[in-house]
């Protein structure tokens, strides 16, 4: 089973494993990352896609979290590279330097963060722009220091870039753009038909015991319930 910085691969799957000496040996040597890799663009549905790819072999679709980019797998991706597998990081429409629609966007099972405040502010019209335009390094610096489990790990060049993605024109429009078409009335009420379950012995019933947890993500039965 081949090894590299930070990650372990096995035979089923890939497992990012994180620990402070992996932290401490990872860094990113943009001289390097480019000779390996490449901008790339396509356009899916009308909508200009970005995204960073380079490698050979099975591919690796990669997708950022909210607010990032594909600059969030850099350190993964030559690792992937090495191991035989064509890597592709893509900026979802409206993230990083994907186009900006004004539609398209949404967040299956919204009702599963409802609890979440930053779902709540980010789907809210107008004020989230009027605190954050003009601001974003402040609000990205205090939402990876609260929301990352190991916040050094953005790091300055990570915080400029995201930074950038984030202050181009019609940029906050369109990452806000995802929470408000998630809450919207109609897309709950799909959500929480897709939440229901179906009788025991049903074709396609799928079922999570009271006490079990999701194998890989570790959800409890009530949220696995949901996303199923």
């Amino acid at each position: 089973m081949p090894e590299a910085t930070g990650v372990r691969f096995s035979a089923a799957n890939y497992v990012i494993e994180n620990n402070e000496a992996a932290d401490a040996a990872a860094t990113f040597d943009p001289a390097a990352f480019w000779t390996q890799f490449r901008h790339g663009t396509a356009v899916v549905g009308g909508v200009r896609l970005h995204c960073v790819e380079g490698g050979s072999g099975p591919p690796v679709l990669l997708l950022p979290g909210w607010p990032q980019s594909w600059y969030a797998w850099r350190l993964v991706m030559p690792v992937l590279a090495a191991a035989r597998r064509r890597v592709v990081a893509l900026d979802p429409r409206g993230m990083g330097d994907s186009g900006r629609p004004a539609f398209g966007y949404g967040i299956p099972s919204a009702e599963t963060n409802l609890k979440t405040w930053h779902f709540a502010f980010n789907r809210l019209d107008d004020l989230p722009e009027a605190l954050i335009q003009g601001r974003e390094r402040e609000f990205l610096t205090w939402l990876f220091a609260s929301k990352s489990t190991r916040a050094w790990r953005i790091g300055q060049a990570g915080l400029d870039e995201y930074v950038r993605v984030l202050a181009a024109p019609g940029a906050l429009r369109a990452a806000l753009a995802y929470y408000r078409a998630a809450f919207r009335p109609d897309v709950l009420v799909q959500s929480q038909a897709r939440a229901g379950r179906k009788p025991d012995g049903e074709p396609g019933a799928r079922r999570c015991s009271a006490r079990a947890r999701h194998p890989v993500c570790g959800l409890s039965a009530w949220l696995c319930s949901l996303l199923l």
